[in-house]
């Protein structure tokens, strides 16, 4: 209530309009790589989800990532990579740009960097949940495009279940929240 007024706004029109129209938010560039696998888990990541995309990485810059991939060892962690260190010779990739204010970009690379510093494992049980529809119960693990959206839903307000986003429904998400396509490539 406002005096004896209620006023009711659209938050999300009102904070889009502000920083459209009064520039008042500093907004900074966030770059995710879409994957469209040619592996056998790859192809059967897009079979079972019916997308295009079989794996999401955060870009550090056109070559550099962070995603949850194969280390030394050949356990499944997130941590830094380059795009052609591990995905199979000839793969397609996508890399996109999505617009955030500076202190929500600020946020998601924190995150960002805090799954690879700490090398967090790759999230098996949550696949497996997914594919049979249970519900994830181990916040301790990340699969790629769950990783990638996690702190886009608890600080941009976006809206989603993480442990349920796929890499095509990711890709999908952003362009929903102006998601720019800027380049195409082939591993």
């Amino acid at each position: 209530m406002f005096g004896n007024h209620k006023i009711i706004v659209d938050l999300n029109n009102l904070y889009k309009y502000s920083i459209r129209t009064y520039g008042g938010v500093y907004m900074k560039k966030i770059k995710f790589i879409a994957f469209k696998g040619i592996s056998t888990i790859s192809k059967i990541i897009r079979w079972w989800t019916g997308g295009d995309y079989s794996h999401i990485a955060i870009g550090l810059d056109d070559d550099n990532t962070i995603e949850a991939w194969k280390h030394e060892n050949r356990n499944l962690k997130w941590g830094y990579f380059t795009v052609s260190e591990n995905h199979t010779h000839g793969t397609q990739y996508e890399i996109w740009e999505v617009e955030l204010p500076s202190a929500e970009y600020q946020v998601c690379m924190d995150f960002y960097k805090w799954l690879a510093d700490n090398k967090i494992r790759y999230d098996f049980i949550s696949i497996f949940c997914f594919v049979f529809r249970f519900l994830k119960n181990d916040n301790n693990t990340r699969f790629c495009s769950e990783g990638a959206v996690e702190p886009l839903i608890n600080s941009c307000g976006w809206v989603g279940e993480p442990s349920k986003t796929h890499p095509s429904m990711f890709v999908d998400m952003i362009k929903e929240f102006g998601a720019v396509k800027v380049k195409e490539s082939i591993t």
